[in-house]
């Protein structure tokens, strides 16, 4: 007779189910904090006025890094090995890195081993985010402090949310509300938004004359509905000290009754030149290796799909709408009146499936620290 194995020999023993709650809701009150937390509201000021941000980042990463380790000392305790026994080799993650190795726990293990490893990593990183945040200098740049904060605060929610995810799982309990969202979700996200971005802008299309006053005002409308968006926070800093740069610039242009005519229509094309470079910068964020990845499966599995004698031409633009905003031309075959015919769509497809083929990594350029950028610069 077979022996049985029982989910309790292969995951672990189950905890107790007032204990279990009782960390999950700790879990989850920080979670809530950490949502509330506006910083694009920040974005709008300076000197001792961002204080508060820099002290509710810190007492959020203080709460989490106890709450990660009650987690921790609570599964370590009934398991039978410690998670720094699992992990006796393993090192802190390095900056920025924390959100890339909590979800490689998340797919490789299971159990209560991936509980003890979840929470062994998170709580090294997000120490880390809080001493470096202690370690800033005595007067930190507005975008330094800005930067800080977003990035410790994604982490602590990125952290939590994958715990309190793992937990229930583990646990048999109802998926907790998700506050966990992997790296390739969130730069879909992103992407969907830059693009719509660059649509409302239209920089292919400098205005003329007498819209000049429209444009602007529309662009400015842009980059407002795009910090209102939910996903703005999780922006790279430098994109949203180019967008608040811009915004700074829009709105003088628009209050500005100073200049006469001709004046006033040349700061404008200027402005709008500067902007339409910055909406195209901003499509660089198809080179995130996570979006080459995806795109790259789901145009493969379409052309296979495509060749096929038994196509379906609408059922691969629905799939085809996983990669909006990875093309502009493949944009145009998918949103137009008439579905495009097998032909183009494939030959479009085979020519994104070349360039989206693995290469060497590469070293991007440098960036200015989050420190050293000035609203004052011109830096378009």
């Amino acid at each position: 007779m077979a022996e049985v194995v029982s989910s309790q020999d292969i995951d672990g023993p189950h905890g107790d189910p007032e204990e279990v709650r009782r960390l999950l809701d700790q879990l989850s009150a920080i979670l809530r904090r950490v949502e509330g937390v506006a910083i694009s509201s920040y974005e709008e000021l300076d000197g001792g006025a961002l204080l508060p941000l820099a002290d509710a980042t810190r007492g959020a990463l203080t709460a989490a890094v106890e709450a990660v380790g009650n987690v921790l000392h609570y599964y370590d305790a009934i398991a039978d090995q410690r998670a720094s026994q699992l992990n006796i080799l393993t090192e802190g993650p390095k900056s920025g890195e924390l959100c890339g190795e909590v979800e490689r726990v998340m797919d490789e293990d299971f159990g209560m081993t991936r509980i003890q490893n979840v929470a062994f990593i998170a709580r090294m990183g997000l120490r880390a985010r809080l001493v470096a945040l202690d370690a800033m200098g005595p007067s930190p740049g507005k975008w330094e402090i800005i930067g800080a904060a977003s990035s410790a605060l994604r982490e602590v929610m990125k952290a939590l949310g994958a715990l309190a995810v793992v937990v229930c799982d583990h646990e048999s309990l109802p998926e907790p509300t998700t506050f966990y969202v992997t790296e390739l979700e969130r730069s879909l996200i992103i992407r969907r938004a830059y693009r719509i971005f660059y649509s409302d802008v239209a920089p292919w299309r400098e205005p003329q004359g007498s819209e000049i006053q429209a444009r602007l005002r529309r662009a400015a409308n842009a980059i407002a509905k795009l910090v209102g968006r939910p996903i703005y926070p999780s922006l790279r800093v430098h994109d949203r000290f180019a967008l608040r740069t811009t915004q700074r610039k829009l709105q003088g242009w628009l209050s500005d009754t100073s200049l006469d005519a001709k004046a006033r229509e040349t700061a404008g094309i200027r402005l709008f030149q500067n902007l339409a470079h910055l909406a195209e910068l901003m499509l660089a964020v198809n080179e995130r290796a996570e979006l080459r990845q995806h795109d790259a499966r789901v145009i493969t599995e379409q052309i296979a799909t495509l060749e096929s004698d038994c196509a379906d031409i609408s059922a691969a633009l629905r799939a085809l709408r996983a990669v909006e905003g990875r093309d502009l031309r493949l944009d145009t075959l998918l949103s137009g009146d008439e579905p495009p015919t097998r032909a183009a769509l494939l030959a479009r497809l085979r020519e994104l499936g070349r360039n989206l083929a693995p290469r060497p990594p590469s070293t991007p350029a440098p960036r200015p620290s989050p420190g050293d950028l000035s609203e004052s610069d011109d830096f378009l």
